[in-house]
């Protein structure tokens, strides 16, 4: 069967397009979860190119932080909000975006290139320079820009070793990957300029150069296209972290900076880790399984016993983005391998042979954003009991056949709701909808995923996370882990 992408997503007319589907790979959304419409479908396109036309990619006075406009459009529009939300949303969202006309667009040129990377500064002469190169790419198929200079060497300016953005892919909080995920799920040209300009702008390593990359000496030798035997579980190397006590850090999270430079010492011990998980060419979809049902559990059952019993859940900001980054993986390696039609239609931003490499690097920034959120234990049981508390307290959980009809209702109402939720959990939901239909019930009843889509759409309108640097950790549940 044919992957649906988004030259489908973008040219297909009404009577064409599947509004059953809800994600780039053509999964079908359950029967009670209202389709989007030909009206959302136009007034996505018209707010995604505005958005790209008009906003900056970063914003705040440093450029620190990232523009999540068409990552919450898209998955609202999955989510069958009506054009009117999106609209509203949309107004609402971009009042804190920096304008591109605001911004100089200082010179990039071929010679200059790998001059700048990594230097925020340079995000709108990043981004005109993709734009330039995408207008003159032959048969106008950015996926081959993409893949150019994510793989293409520079000498890194720490080091002095030959790098490439590939190698960095991870930084930013993970946000090239995310970014490039939903490009690929509309094939949009448009949002792969964006993706690309973030993986130049956001490069970082972290400084586990021993680590991440092609020529990382404590991982990469391990990688073979045939496995040797069974490694380990993704679930029981968390485990195992968690009891290490070598990873302690103290009982409070600190500032990313602080904590990643501290890692750099620690990358033995974390390779350690990373390799008692096999991750070959033969079992790669087997892999991103069980790293996507870890994700589920770190994002939504690492809080502690007695919130559940309260029917009061807390999320982890970083943890969160561990699902909606593995998520974005997934779309890419399914819409570009997913079958051999796929394949043959060159539609692969990253090459096949390069794609356990990035579930490495992505399985070891797991491990690293698990060890600085104070390695919590995570408990599947614990949401139902948060169900079963919020229930008696507040607001009954529906019928299997009829939830994710009342998360639509929580979530937009008729249709003319606003919509008061942080961009976060508009995508996380999205996430756990795929999680369900893609997972189904290889790790038990999937109604789990629902289950923790409804508690999150109920009780999260106008909050904030937990996890970040000056926290206690105690919202989460470190039991002890984080003691130094």
């Amino acid at each position: 069967m044919p992957i649906p992408t988004s030259a489908n997503f973008l040219e297909a007319s009404e009577s064409i397009i599947d509004f059953q589907n809800f994600d780039g790979t053509g999964l079908k959304r359950p029967s009670d979860l209202p389709a989007p419409t030909y009206e959302s479908r136009k007034k996505l396109l018209e707010l995604l190119s505005e958005s790209h036309r008009v906003y900056n990619l970063l914003y705040s006075q440093e450029l620190r932080y990232h523009n999540h406009t068409p990552h919450v459009l898209i998955s609202m529009y999955y989510l069958g909000c009506s054009a009117q939300q999106l609209e509203k949303y949309f107004q609402n969202i971009v009042k804190s975006l920096l304008l591109w006309k605001d911004i100089d667009s200082l010179p990039v040129r071929d010679e200059t290139w790998s001059e700048y990377i990594a230097d925020k500064q340079h995000v709108r002469g990043y981004f005109d320079f993709y734009s330039e190169k995408s207008v003159n790419t032959k048969k106008k198929n950015w996926k081959l820009l993409v893949n150019k200079y994510l793989t293409k060497s520079f000498s890194d300016k720490q080091t002095g070793k030959l790098k490439r953005l590939l190698d960095g892919f991870f930084g930013g909080l993970m946000h090239t990957v995310i970014h490039l995920g939903y490009a690929m799920e509309l094939d949009d040209e448009n949002l792969g300029i964006e993706a690309i300009t973030l993986a130049t702008t956001e490069y970082n390593d972290y400084g586990l150069d021993k680590l991440m990359g092609e020529n990382a000496v404590l991982t990469r030798s391990s990688l073979k296209k045939e496995s040797d035997g069974p490694g380990d579980s993704v679930l029981h190397i968390l485990e195992l972290i968690q009891g290490d006590h070598r990873f302690d850090t103290g009982p409070v999270i600190i500032h990313p900076d602080q904590f990643f430079a501290g890692l750099i010492s620690k990358q033995d011990l974390i390779a350690e880790y990373a390799n008692k998980l096999v991750i070959t060419q033969e079992n790669l979809n087997q892999v991103l399984h069980e790293l996507l049902h870890a994700a589920v559990l770190l994002t939504f059952t690492t809080y502690r016993d007695e919130d559940a019993e309260k029917g009061q859940p807390c999320y982890s900001f970083f943890l969160l983005h561990l699902l909606t980054s593995l998520h974005a993986i997934i779309e890419i390696w399914n819409i570009s391998f997913g079958n051999q039609q796929a394949k043959e239609a060159s539609q692969a931003v990253i090459v096949e042979d390069e794609f356990v490499g990035v579930v490495l690097d992505y399985w070891i920034t797991f491990i690293g954003v698990y060890v600085f959120q104070l390695r919590p234990t995570f408990k599947e049981s614990r949401v139902d009991v948060t169900i079963e508390a919020f229930g008696r307290n507040r607001q009954h959980m529906p019928a299997q056949n009829k939830v994710w009809g009342e998360i639509h209702q929580i979530l937009f109402g008729d249709g003319t709701k606003k919509v008061d939720y942080d961009c976060h959990i508009l995508k996380c939901i999205r996430c756990l909808l795929f999680v369900q239909e893609y997972l189904k019930d290889e790790y038990g009843d999937p109604s789990i995923y629902s289950k923790m889509a409804f508690m999150m759409a109920a009780t999260m309108p106008g909050k904030r996370f937990v996890g970040f640097p000056g926290e206690d950790g105690l919202m989460l549940d470190i039991v002890g882990g984080g003691e130094k």
